[in-house]
C-alpha cells in the first residue's frame, strides 16, 4: 500500500461559523492520498492552527478521504462528511487528530469499518455514522474510545453487532437498521440478542437461488412506495418457519432491488417466474401508491437541529398531504416535528404540498433531492413558522418566482451544489425578514433578483458569473453588501437583454438600490434630526444650569479673591519686613565676616611673629647659655687667680684680700 501512496494539496474555503472556524474542502482525492500543504485564503488574524471544523459535502468527496489533515489543523475538533461516494474509511485519516471530539459521516457507501479505524481518537465523544450501507460492527471497534458519550448509527444496514460499547456511552441510536430499530440510553442486552451472529441469517438476493414468487407470497410488510423501486425490503421478513425461528434479513448490497434489475438480473433465466414477479410487484406497488396518495410517510429522527421527519414516500406527481403516518419516538407526536427532510438518496420526483397543514410547527425544510423535477409554491403552504430552507443537489435550472411567496417569516435560505442557472427577479419579494442568503456552489449565470434590504450575510461563492461573499459579522470582509450586490447585477445580467422589457435593466436596478438607500438615509436623517433636537434641548437646559452654577460660583469667587488679596497684601508686607531684616542680617554677617577676616589676618601675623619670637628666644637662650658658660669660666678663672695670688702674697695682703672679697664690686 505504501508504494501506491500519493501526495496532494488540500484546498479550503475558510469561514467562521457558529460551530467554530471552518475549512470547507474543495476537490476530490484518490486512494491513499497524503496532504502536503493547505491552499486557501484565511480570514483576518486566522491561520491553520485556528481551524476547528473540517467540512466535506457531497460534491467535495470522491471515494476516499485524504490522510494527514491534522498535521496542519492541529486544533481540529470536528470532522463532518456528507458524501454519497465514500466507500472506505481507514485509521490513517485520523492520525494526529488528538483533539477530535466529533465525527459525523452520512450518506456513504462503505459496508464495514476496520477494527482500528478509531484507535487514535481518545478524545472522541460523539460519533455519527448514518444513512450508509454499514452492515457489521466488529468486536474491538471502540476499544480505545473510552470517552465516547453518544453514538448515532441510525438508517444503516446493520445486521450484526459484536462490538463492546464503552461504559461511558449514554445514548445509542440504532433506529432503522436491519436487525434492530430502537434507541437506547445505554448498552442493552436487546442489541446483542437481536444482532448477534447466531440470531441473524443473511440472505443475499444477488447470489441466493430463491423462488421470488414464493418470497412475494410470504412478504409481511408495510410500505412499497415507488413504482420503479422496492425501497422497504429491509423492513420485510419471511415466515419464521422458513428461517429456523431466526429473523431473516435481505441484503441489498450495492444495487437496490428494483423491478428493473429483477427483470434484467441473473434470475431472468426463470422467465416463467420472472414475468409473474414483475406483474405482481407492479400491481402491489400501484395499489399501495393509490391507497396513500394523500399520506406522508415519515421516519422520525431526533437530531441536533430538532425532531425530524425524514420523508420515505416517493411521489411521481404533485400530491397534497392530508395525513402523516410513521412511528413516533417515545413521548413525541406530529406537533413536535420541527424539521422536514428529504435525503439525497430519495427517488421522489416531486415534493408533496401543504406539509405544514399537518406538521404545523415546522421551522426548517431540508430538501436534498437529486431526482426532483419540480418544487411548487404550495410545498411551503401554511408554513407560518418556517425560518430556514435548505435546498441542495437538485438538478433544476431555475426556481419558480413565487416559490417563497407564502413564507413571510423566512430568515435563512441556502441553495447549494445545484444546477440552478437563473434566479428570478421577484424570488424574495415577500421575504422581508431574510437575513442569511447562501447561494454558493451553484451554476448561476443570470441574477436579476431583488435582494431584501434586511440581509446581513450574502454568499455567492463558486458560481459561473460571480464569486463573492459578505458577512456583516466577519472582520475579514473585503467588500460591502451594496458593492457585492452591484457587482452581482453587473456580472450576472442576462446577455443581450439589458434593454429588454422582460428584464429589469442593470441601470434600473441600480437606481432602485440607490432610491432604497436614499429612503433609508432619509429615515436615518430624520431619526438623527430628532436626536439632534433632543440633544439641543438637553444642551440648552445644561447651559442654563451651568450659567446658574457659574454665577453662584462667581459670587463665591469674588469674596474668595478679596480674601486672597488681603492675604497676599499681608504676605507682601511680611515679605518686605523679612527682606529688610534679611538685608540687615546679611550686612551684619558681611561686616562680621570682614572682622573675622581681619582677625584671621592678624592671627596669621601673630602666628608669624610668634614663630619669629620663638626663633629669637631660642637664639637668646643659646646666647644666655653661652654667657652663663662664659661667666662660669670667668668665675673659675677669678677663683683660680685669687688662689694663686694668695699663695704668693703675705698675710697682710691676705687681710686686704678678704676685704676685697666682701666688697660687692669684687666681681
Amino acid at each position: 500500500m505504501a508504494a501506491n501512496r500519493r501526495s496532494d494539496d488540500l484546498s479550503c474555503y475558510f469561514m467562521t461559523h457558529s460551530d467554530g472556524y471552518n475549512c470547507h474542502v474543495r476537490g476530490r482525492f484518490e486512494q491513499n492520498t497524503t496532504i502536503t500543504s493547505i491552499n486557501g485564503v484565511h480570514n483576518k488574524l486566522k491561520n491553520d492552527s485556528d481551524v476547528e471544523v473540517l467540512f466535506m459535502e457531497r460534491t467535495s468527496l470522491s471515494k476516499y478521504l485524504p490522510f494527514g489533515v491534522c498535521t496542519f489543523f492541529d486544533s481540529l475538533t470536528e470532522l463532518e462528511c456528507f458524501g454519497s461516494q465514500l466507500i472506505e474509511l481507514t485509521r490513517e485519516v485520523f492520525v494526529g487528530c488528538s483533539k477530535l471530539d466529533l465525527v459525523m459521516i452520512q450518506n456513504s457507501k462503505f459496508t464495514s469499518l476496520p477494527t482500528d479505524v478509531f484507535y487514535d481518537l481518545a478524545t472522541l465523544r460523539t460519533l455519527e455514522i448514518s444513512s450508509t450501507k454499514l452492515s457489521v460492527l466488529q468486536a474491538g471497534l471502540f476499544e480505545k474510545n473510552q470517552n465516547l458519550l453518544k453514538l448515532e448509527l441510525q438508517n444503516n444496514q446493520l445486521a450484526i453487532i459484536n462490538v463492546e460499547f464503552p461504559p461511558s456511552v449514554i445514548q445509542i441510536d440504532l433506529t432503522n437498521n436491519l436487525c434492530i430499530d430502537s434507541n437506547f440510553t445505554k448498552p442493552a442486552d436487546e442489541i446483542y440478542r437481536k444482532c448477534s451472529n447466531e440470531s441473524v441469517k443473511i440472505i443475499d438476493l444477488t447470489t441466493e437461488d430463491l423462488s421470488i414468487r414464493s418470497l412475494i407470497d410470504k412478504l409481511n410488510a408495510s410500505v412499497i412506495s415507488n413504482e420503479l423501486e422496492i425501497k422497504k425490503l429491509i423492513n420485510l421478513t419471511l415466515d419464521k418457519s422458513q428461517s429456523d425461528n431466526n429473523d431473516i434479513i435481505m441484503r441489498l448490497d450495492e444495487n437496490q432491488i428494483s423491478l428493473e434489475n429483477i427483470q434484467n438480473s441473473s434470475l431472468r433465466e426463470q422467465q416463467d417466474v420472472n414475468d409473474k414477479v414483475y406483474s405482481e410487484l407492479t400491481k402491489i406497488n400501484r395499489d399501495l401508491v393509490d391507497e396513500r396518495t394523500e399520506q406522508l410517510e415519515c421516519d422520525y429522527i431526533k437530531h441536533s437541529d430538532g425532531y425530524n421527519c425524514e420523508m420515505k414516500s416517493v411521489y411521481e406527481e404533485n400530491k397534497e398531504i392530508t395525513s402523516v403516518i410513521g412511528e413516533h419516538k417515545f413521548g413525541k407526536n406530529d406537533t413536535d416535528v420541527e424539521v422536514f427532510f428529504i435525503t439525497d438518496s430519495s427517488k421522489t420526483k416531486y415534493v408533496p404540498t401543504k406539509i405544514c397543514g399537518v406538521l404545523r410547527n415546522i421551522t426548517k425544510f431540508d430538501i436534498y433531492g437529486t431526482s426532483l423535477v419540480e418544487i411548487k409554491q404550495d410545498v411551503f403552504g401554511e408554513c407560518f413558522d418556517l425560518k430556514k430552507i435548505v435546498i441542495k443537489y437538485i438538478k433544476l435550472k431555475t426556481l419558480e418566482e413565487d416559490l417563497f411567496e407564502q413564507v413571510e417569516n423566512l430568515e435563512n435560505f441556502v441553495l447549494g451544489f445545484t444546477h440552478v442557472e437563473v434566479l428570478p427577479q421577484k424570488l424574495f419579494a415577500k421575504n422581508q425578514k431574510l437575513k442569511f442568503l447562501d447561494l454558493s456552489f451553484n451554476k448561476l449565470k443570470q441574477i436579476t433578483t431583488e435582494f431584501p434590504s434586511t440581509l446581513t450575510m450574502l454568499s455567492l461563492m463558486n458560481n459561473e458569473c460571480i464569486d463573492g461573499h459578505y458577512d456583516s459579522r466577519s472582520l475579514s470582509s473585503t467588500t460591502t453588501m451594496n458593492k457585492l450586490i452591484m457587482d452581482t447585477y453587473k456580472k450576472c445580467r442576462p446577455n443581450g437583454t439589458v434593454n429588454n422589457t422582460n428584464f429589469t435593466s442593470y441601470d434600473t436596478i441600480r437606481i432602485n438600490i440607490v432610491e432604497e438607500q436614499i429612503n433609508d438615509n432619509e429615515k436615518k436623517l430624520s431619526a438623527l434630526e430628532t436626536i439632534i433636537e433632543n440633544l439641543e434641548v438637553k444642551l440648552t437646559n445644561k447651559i442654563d444650569e451651568n450659567l446658574r452654577t457659574l454665577k453662584a460660583f462667581k459670587l463665591d469667587t469674588t469674596d474668595t479673591i478679596d480674601k486672597i488679596k488681603k492675604e497676599v497684601t499681608g504676605l507682601e508686607k511680611a515679605s518686605k519686613d523679612h527682606s529688610e531684616k534679611f538685608l540687615k542680617v546679611t550686612n551684619q554677617l558681611q561686616s562680621d565676616s570682614r572682622d573675622i577676616k581681619l582677625k584671621l589676618e592678624k592671627n596669621n601675623e601673630l602666628k608669624k611673629m610668634s614663630a619669629e619670637l620663638r626663633e629669637e628666644i631660642n637664639r637668646n637662650e643659646n646666647l644666655l647659655v653661652t654667657l652663663f658658660c662664659f661667666q662660669l669660666v670667668m668665675i673659675a678663672a677669678a677663683i683660680f687667680f685669687g688662689v694663686y695670688r694668695n699663695c704668693y702674697s703675705n698675710r697682710g695682703h691676705g687681710a686686704r684680700l678678704v676685704n676685697d672679697q666682701t666688697n660687692p664690686n669684687f666681681q
